[in-house]
């Protein structure tokens, strides 16, 4: 599958056409043709885009406004334990197999403070204690389970919930995007990267679509082949509104 991302903080460099009309920026799309063609310019370095799509080649398609995430935050009640008094953490951000855990013991003074300063796979958490319950918090798209002494209640008081369009979840999708524009390398023969487009600070709507070209096959006959394409847009949201909205709306007619 080809992925291509395009990082887009100024709405003019976006123009679309709908039903063979001349490419224009996104604020003048109002037609409801079954063909679709859009251009991006200065997404990425010197690179731009400008690609053709028919109806129904667009099997995908969603948008996810900027949300700046949501902490897990657990406790640990520890006034009935019993034996060795612990908290153990469970780092499940990751999601593989083999989860980094570390067992914090002592008073539920000591166990938070521990937790707090414990750096490394447990950067991403920080805790407090009041009256034997010891209450962990992760930071955004960081996750967690807990362990405790025998008699220990565990609750789980608010659900983790990853962030959308902050400048780092953008920065991540461009170098997701980077085997596109050659950079496909990790060591040896040196590759420049392109300078990136992301702006520090700025909210952005993430606008994902996904295509399936078909072609003639040169198999002969008749014979087609189909081409896998997914197309993310990173569009800082203020000022843009109108570009976002247009944009779904002009590819929505390709669904």
């Amino acid at each position: 599958m080809s992925k291509q991302v395009f990082i887009i903080n100024d709405p003019s460099t976006l123009k679309v056409s709908i039903g063979g009309a001349a490419l224009g920026a996104t604020t003048t799309v109002s037609a409801t043709s079954k063909e679709v063609a859009f251009s991006v310019t200065g997404a990425t370095n010197t690179v731009g885009l400008s690609s053709d799509f028919d109806n129904g080649e667009c099997v995908f398609l969603e948008d996810f406004a900027y949300y700046a995430g949501r902490s897990q935050v657990a406790t640990a009640n520890l006034s009935s334990a019993t034996g060795d008094i612990y908290v153990k953490v469970i780092n499940t951000s990751i999601g593989t197999a083999n989860l980094p855990m570390k067992t914090f013991s002592g008073t539920d003074a000591q166990i938070a403070a521990a937790i707090t300063a414990a750096g490394g796979d447990f950067a991403a958490f920080t805790a407090t204690a009041s009256n034997n319950v010891v209450t962990v918090t992760a930071a955004v798209n960081s996750s967690f389970r807990l362990a405790a002494s025998e008699g220990a209640v565990l609750t789980y008081t608010v659900p983790g919930k990853p962030s959308s369009g902050t400048s780092d979840d953008v920065l991540a999708l461009e170098e997701m995007g980077l085997p596109y524009w050659g950079v496909t390398n990790k060591v040896g023969f040196p590759v420049v990267k392109p300078t990136s487009k992301v702006v520090a600070g700025n909210q952005y709507t993430i606008v994902v679509a996904d295509f399936v070209t078909v072609a003639n096959s040169k198999d002969g006959g008749n014979a087609l082949k189909g081409e896998d394409i997914k197309l993310i847009f990173a569009i800082k949201e203020s000022g843009n509104s109108t570009a976002i909205s247009n944009l779904t709306t002009a590819l929505g007619h390709l669904l």
